[in-house]
C-alpha cells in the first residue's frame, strides 16, 4: 500500500538505508553496485496505453537512477512479458494469480504494472522480503496525490521485497 508523498519518502529513504547497510551486497559488481534484475509483466489495460512499453521502460529506469545514486541499487528490465488478467478481478486474486501463472523466471524480482484496478486509494503492493511486486497506473484518484506516479509506486514497493514494513498507526518511525 503507497501512502501520501512525506510517509512514502521517509519510508522509501530510512528503511532501503537501513537495509543497504545491514546486508551484504547480493550481487556485488564492480564499484560495488548490486544489479536486481526485473521481469517486467503488463496486464491489458497498461498495454492499451500509447507508448506503454517505452512508458514501463522509463519508470524503471527513472526509479534505477534513483536507487543507484542514493543505494547503490540498479535495476535492470530482465523482459517484458504481457499478460491478461480479466475485468474486474479484485486485487487479491491478482496477485494470487500472477503468483501462480507468471515465473520470475531468472529475474531476481517481478513487477506487474497494471492499469486502472485500483482499490481503497492502494496503488501497488508487495509482499515482505517476496519476489512479487505490483504497480498500478490510470486510478482517478490519483490526481488527489500529485506524487502519486508510477515512478513514486515503484520507488516504494522495492522497499518491501528488500525487507522494509510499514510503521503500525500511531507509532513512532524514530
Amino acid at each position: 500500500m503507497v501512502t501520501p508523498a512525506p510517509m512514502l519518502g521517509l519510508l522509501v529513504v530510512s528503511t532501503l538505508l537501513a537495509v543497504t547497510l545491514d546486508a551484504p551486497p547480493a550481487q556485488a559488481q564492480p564499484g560495488g553496485v548490486r544489479v536486481v534484475t526485473v521481469r517486467a509483466v503488463a496486464d491489458e489495460m497498461y498495454r492499451a496505453q500509447p507508448g506503454w512499453e517505452a512508458m514501463l521502460r522509463r519508470t524503471i529506469r527513472t526509479v534505477s537512477d534513483i536507487y543507484e545514486r542514493a543505494f547503490q541499487i540498479r535495476l535492470a528490465v530482465h523482459d517484458v512479458v504481457p499478460w491478461t488478467i480479466g475485468r474486474g478481478v479484485p486485487i487479491p486474486r491478482i496477485l494470487a494469480r500472477v503468483r501462480t501463472e507468471v515465473s520470475a523466471g531468472p529475474a531476481d524480482v517481478l513487477v506487474l504494472f497494471a492499469a486502472e484496478r485500483c482499490e481503497k486509494l492502494e496503488y501497488g503492493f508487495a509482499l515482505t522480503f517476496g519476489r512479487y511486486a505490483m504497480v498500478q497506473t490510470g486510478c482517478l484518484d490519483a490526481a488527489l496525490f500529485s506524487s502519486i506516479a508510477p515512478e513514486a509506486v515503484l520507488s516504494h514497493e522495492p522497499a518491501h521485497l528488500f525487507g522494509a514494513f510499514h510503521p503500525a498507526a500511531g507509532r513512532s518511525t524514530r
